[in-house]
């Protein structure tokens, strides 16, 4: 569909000058390479809805019911890296609640599958962490240049981020 290239495009294609997307469909996570290396050794939590994909015309992604379950994904990491998956690595190594760090705005995008396993609102955080969500948003896409296509809110999002950056600017310039 229109959308799927358009959603695609964003990753694979921000010139717009390719004609087909180089899609590398191996490992668990259809990403290949570093991608499935750190899919391997993170295991991050917002992975496992992949598990279950139907595909088409089910949900976005490829069909994954039969091919990967957990023990499928580590006979996968075992043979391809020699690693065994840690599922809950980014909640031992980092917790869920942020209240010693600072200076961090968090952006959750509505259509980032990666949102679960972020900062969302309502977490503990310390007073100088700012959460957004980001309405019909997708992974990083407060990051990218403005469009027309941008969904609402964006720009409230991106005109949010540059106050706390200003904000904390000025805090330590007269430190």
């Amino acid at each position: 569909s229109t959308q799927s290239t358009w959603a695609l495009g964003v990753v694979y294609n921000a010139t717009q000058s390719a004609q087909c997307f180089p899609l590398a469909l191996t490992g668990p996570a259809n990403g290949g390479g570093a991608w499935d290396y750190q899919f391997c050794t993170e295991q991050l939590p917002q992975e496992q809805p992949y598990w279950t994909a139907k595909g088409w015309p089910h949900d976005m992604f490829w069909n994954q019911t039969a091919a990967w379950t957990f023990n499928t994904v580590l006979d996968h990491c075992k043979k391809a890296w020699n690693v065994v998956p840690r599922p809950d690595w980014i909640y031992s190594t980092y917790g869920n609640v942020y209240l010693t760090a600072s200076n961090i705005v968090f952006t959750n995008g509505e259509y980032d599958p990666w949102r679960v396993g972020g900062v969302l609102p309502g977490m503990k955080t310390a007073p100088s962490i700012a959460v957004y969500n980001v309405p019909k948003g997708a992974h990083h896409l407060d990051l990218f240049f403005s469009t027309p296509q941008d969904p609402a809110g964006l720009a409230e999002v991106r005109r949010a981020q540059m106050a706390h950056v200003a904000t904390w600017i000025k805090e330590a310039s007269s430190a």
